[in-house]
């Protein structure tokens, strides 16, 4: 296997199937295909006037009565949605002002950076051990490229008169993008662990750092750190590949000219601002994703009820941990044609019987799970470096009780919402419900569900063995639980077994009471999707997990909360096969157990 050569799929999903499953819900059928007639259905306007209202309520741009009676099935309607799509602005290189603003997801570590101090807590580190003839000049030269093509990796964000901005230095400024360090084999782990942990001056130093560590001319460790200012899970795609082609292409004397981005992040930030436009605008699209959260998450529980083994803390002392477990290939066959079945993603599915097993943990039916979403909606991203995911709460909600097929319906249809209002920033959403806040939990959720889909170097790196490094650099956790869920490298055959991590915060559990929460979620994947149909009440909890009831976790509430706690970043170091992840990936960061890069593919 190569480093990828083509760019990461969009993550925005097709409109079609949607429209259909609007179509089936409004006429009271399981299904309907994409020609299916409004009026041979016997539609009517009242009914017309629904079906308007819940396209304008999921999708962006305008629809209108009228399109409705002139593109009465699923397929003519989508095709007047992409029409509208593509009469939308656009992301493209343009003049830029004098302070190029931070994107909506900057500005949020940015802020958590001044309040905190320089810290390693937001690095994204990726390491890998080479084996084999490496050419140092043509990758220190490959690096220097990299610099030039993408201006995030050169820019760095002072503040003026209290507000921050980006600036884009010249790229000799941010040289060299590659150092060279002699090491002897048994200091691997010590000069890994060392250079991981230095923080980033995000006011004067440019975003990226890269050593190559020397311990022979045919063995080397390639250590990467960059900010998650600058980079997210899916910006390790075009890393590798941009630099890996410059690389070959340099050690075989030719040329590299790739071509040139379709848009620079500077671009984006400024882009995305104007489109969202301000909250004090009701017409805005800000304003209205803010009346879809506002509305959707009304009445979320404070605190999801979890075995813990301990009262919550005022403030998290502990450092993450994590327990692995493996989803079966059988099991993991149940869950691709379970998907398929419902017209959802595999990690839908993932979703949905998590939210199953923490129902039996004492969760009830409203159950909210984080999640990841890409951010790269506009056109002509899927190439760039940068910081563009977000982070979503999907609300899981059900009455009585339901069969798994039930709840992976409603997964489903609230990932749809989600993704269709996925440009308010987490911390907005935070700030419009205002829960109570405490230092030592997430707002809104406090259990993480990701799937890593295996983008990354691969195993055949600049002509040589790769093979992932381990840097143990683990920080304080994020949320309670995180379920960290990891398809085999390159997707080595369906159905093949997932590989899963159980992130978890030690002064919360125990590990012997988490090691039995991961044996529970594979006992209940494998049931649920062996018998989708069975309501959720024939699935028992086995002894010893159901002997302590869940509980609301109780805290000191006279300690305050103060900013930098409050609600740290709930994305914080959700990167590529992160830190702990379920393949004992090289690619770790301090902070909270982590993955993912494929992790926000749509319902």
């Amino acid at each position: 296997m190569s480093v990828p050569d083509t760019p990461v799929q969009s993550l925005r999903s097709s409109s079609e199937p949607v429209l259909c499953e609007m179509f089936a819900s409004l006429f009271g059928l399981d299904s309907v295909d994409a020609d299916a007639d409004f009026f041979d259905m016997g539609g009517t306007s009242a009914l017309a006037t629904r079906l308007v209202g819940q396209i304008r309520t999921v999708f962006p741009g305008d629809i209108t009565f009228g399109d409705v009676f002139e593109k009465p099935t699923p397929r003519g309607l989508a095709r007047v949605l992409d029409q509208a799509a593509a009469a939308s602005p656009r992301p493209r290189p343009a003049g830029r002002p004098a302070r190029i603003p931070l994107s909506p997801g900057q500005s949020t570590f940015w802020f958590y950076e001044q309040l905190r101090g320089p810290s390693a807590d937001h690095n994204i580190l990726l390491s890998l051990k080479l084996t084999g003839p490496l050419d140092r000049d043509a990758l220190a030269w490959a690096f220097d490229r990299l610099i030039d093509r993408h201006e995030i990796l050169r820019t760095v964000f002072p503040r003026d008169q209290g507000e921050p901005h980006q600036v884009v230095l010249d790229p000799a400024a941010a040289r060299p993008g590659l150092r060279v360090v002699d090491v002897a084999g048994g200091q691997i782990s010590e000069e890994l662990s060392r250079r991981a942990a230095l923080p980033f001056d995000l006011t004067t130093e440019p975003p990226l750092r890269a050593w190559l560590l020397a311990i022979s001319p045919e063995e080397h460790v390639l250590l990467i750190s960059l900010h998650h200012i600058a980079g997210d899970g899916w910006s390790t795609a075009p890393l590798w590949r941009d630099l890996s082609a410059a690389y070959l292409a340099r050690r075989d004397g030719l040329q590299w000219q790739p071509q040139p981005l379709a848009v620079q992040y500077a671009d984006y930030s400024i882009w995305k601002r104007d489109l969202l436009g301000r909250e004090s605008d009701s017409q805005s699209i800000i304003a209205r994703q803010a009346r879809y959260w506002a509305q959707t998450l009304a009445g979320l529980p404070e605190e999801l009820p979890l075995p813990v083994d301990r009262q919550r803390p005022a403030r998290l002392t502990a450092r993450a941990d994590g327990v692995r477990f493996t989803v079966s290939p059988d099991a993991h066959r149940r869950l691709l044609a379970q998907a398929a079945a419902a017209r959802a993603t595999l990690l839908t599915t993932l979703r949905a019987a998590v939210a199953v097993l923490l129902a039996k943990l004492g969760g009830g039916g409203d159950i909210p799970i984080g999640g990841l979403v890409s951010g790269r909606t506009g056109p002509g991203l899927e190439d760039g470096i940068g910081f563009f995911v977000n982070t979503q709460v999907l609300r899981c909600t059900w009455d009585g009780d339901p069969t798994f097929e039930t709840v992976l319906a409603r997964v489903r249809q609230a990932e749809i919402g989600a993704y269709a209002n996925q440009d308010m920033p987490f911390d907005r959403i935070v700030d419009l419900l205002n829960p109570v806040r405490l230092a030592s939990r997430n707002p809104l959720f406090q259990v993480m569900v990701v799937l890593d889909e295996g983008i990354g170097a691969g195993r055949d790196l600049f002509g040589c063995v790769a093979e992932r490094q381990e840097v143990d650099l683990l920080g304080l956790p994020t949320f309670d639980l995180s379920f960290n869920f990891a398809l085999p490298e390159a997707h080595e055959g369906a159905g093949a077994g997932i590989a899963g991590w159980l992130g978890y915060s030690p002064d919360l559990f125990d590990r012997s009471t988490v090691e039995r929460i991961a044996d529970y979620a594979t006992h209940i994947i494998d049931a649920v999707t062996a018998n989708p149909a069975t309501p959720l009440s024939a699935f028992a909890v086995p002894l010893p997990v159901d002997a302590r009831p869940a509980r609301r976790t109780a805290v000191d509430t006279t300690v305050p909360v103060t900013a930098d706690t409050a609600t740290r970043p709930a994305h914080r170091g959700w990167t590529p096969s992160a830190a702990r992840s379920p393949r004992s990936s090289g690619q770790r960061r301090s902070g909270s157990t982590t993955t993912s890069s494929g992790s926000a593919d749509t319902p």
